[in-house]
């Protein structure tokens, strides 16, 4: 089962330049043992030779379901509280006809 998993290596990184931060890495901890420095890991994402996505936060914007229709527009003004304020209404509706009931107002 083991022999199955496979590697992780960063977008844009390659395995040999994971290998080599890994190297940088171990002797860094060398150094800061032997000649008490402090010790700095160094990320793949650091190395200059990586060639990835940059940045410190990436939006994606996804949608649930395989079809669109003009009733879920994202870009529709009011965002989450519209369809939220029709579901309360409906149950107010619900509530007020249930209190008419037990009253006898209906």
């Amino acid at each position: 089962m083991a022999s199955e998993l496979v590697g992780v290596v960063p977008m844009g990184a390659t395995p040999d330049l994971v290998a080599e931060v890994k190297r940088i890495n171990r002797d860094r901890k060398i150094e800061a043992i032997t000649e008490d420095k402090p010790y700095e890991e160094m990320r793949v994402e650091d190395h200059p030779d990586y060639r990835g996505p940059f940045g410190e936060l990436f939006y994606l914007d996804y949608s649930y379901g395989g079809s669109t229709s003009s009733s879920s527009d994202p870009h529709k003004p009011g965002g989450r509280r519209g369809p939220k304020s029709r579901t309360l209404g409906k149950w107010d509706k619900l509530l007020n006809d249930l209190q008419d009931e037990s009253e006898g107002n209906r």
